[in-house]
C-alpha cells in the first residue's frame, strides 16, 4: 500500500477553498427581461435627429412653408422608425 492513498480520493483532488454544492431545491431561473419598445437613449436621438434636420431646412430655404412640409415629412419618418424597430 502506498502513502499518497489519501491524496487519490475525490475530496483530496478539489480546491480547498470550494464550496460544497448546495442541496436541495434550486429555485426555477428567471427568464431574462424583455426590452420591448425603444430605450430614453434611442428615442431623444430620433427627437434630435427631427429637430436638427427641421432646423436646417429652415435655415438653408428660409422659408416657413418648406420648413413646415420638412417637419411633417420627419414626423412621418420617424413615426416609421419607431414603429418598424418594435
Amino acid at each position: 500500500m502506498s502513502s499518497d492513498a489519501t491524496s487519490s480520493s475525490p475530496q483530496a483532488q478539489d480546491h480547498p477553498t470550494r464550496r460544497p454544492k448546495p442541496r436541495g431545491r434550486r429555485s426555477p431561473a428567471r427568464p431574462a427581461p424583455q426590452r420591448d419598445g425603444w430605450s430614453a437613449r434611442g428615442l431623444v436621438l430620433v427627437i434630435n435627429g427631427v429637430l436638427v434636420g427641421v432646423g436646417g431646412v429652415f435655415v438653408a430655404t428660409t422659408s416657413v412653408l418648406v420648413t413646415a412640409i420638412a417637419a411633417v415629412a420627419a414626423l412621418v419618418i420617424a413615426l416609421v422608425i419607431v414603429l418598424t424597430q418594435r
